[in-house]
């Protein structure tokens, strides 16, 4: 059941964990009896609607099991990926002097990854109804965001809040880092495809 939690929280799914366990413990053995009854059915054979229903039933139970995990890789990739350019919406707002609620909450409407949007959308929801402040709200939010990227810049702000003011600063020195990474993986890719090439070009001579 830890497990199943686990994966419920990263994946981000839209509907209550309880009516996700209600549905994984109802639908594989329902498609099951259904498929297998159509079979037997459509046969007249027990043994022909058993196996269709075995195998239908553990279909459905491998979907559902999937589908969460798929989330989970969905989300990571559009974090690590498109989170730098979220960043460089923030900062500017940040420098401006904009309190970091409030610039959350203006990144939160104007995001286009609806990944990313979705989650700043629930750190807006945490501060507005529940109370937290825009730190604590954004450490919430990284314990269910399978990106460690987006984790990693969130731990720094909130150890940096703890002693300065200047979060725009420490924002900007962490952009610039997550950029000239990217730079870095580029420009290591363009190489191997380089290298490639080449022993292409000398195998077909």
């Amino acid at each position: 059941m830890r497990a199943f939690f686990e994966l419920y929280r990263l994946s981000g799914m839209a509907y209550p964990y309880r009516r996700y366990m209600v549905l994984l413990s109802a639908v594989p053995p329902a498609s099951a009896a259904a498929a297998g009854l159509a079979a037997w059915v459509a046969t007249g054979l027990p043994l022909a609607g058993l196996a269709l229903g075995a195998a239908v039933g553990l279909t459905a139970l491998a979907a559902m099991v999937l589908y969460p995990l798929h989330l989970i890789s969905a989300r990571r990739t559009h974090f690590e990926v498109n989170l730098p350019y979220t960043l460089g919406v923030l900062l500017p707002l940040l420098t401006a002097g904009v309190p970091l609620g409030r610039a959350v909450a203006r990144v939160a409407e104007t995001e286009e990854d609806r990944y990313i949007a979705r989650e700043l959308s629930l750190v807006v929801r945490d501060m507005a109804v529940m109370g937290s402040s825009p730190i604590d709200a954004l450490m919430h939010s990284a314990e269910r965001v399978p990106s460690q990227s987006y984790r990693e810049t969130v731990n720094l702000l909130a150890r940096s809040s703890r002693i300065t003011e200047r979060l725009d600063a420490v924002l900007m020195a962490r952009l610039d880092w997550m950029l000239r990474q990217k730079q870095i993986r580029a420009a290591s890719l363009v190489r191997s495809l380089a290298v490639l090439f080449e022993m292409y070009v000398i195998a077909v001579q």
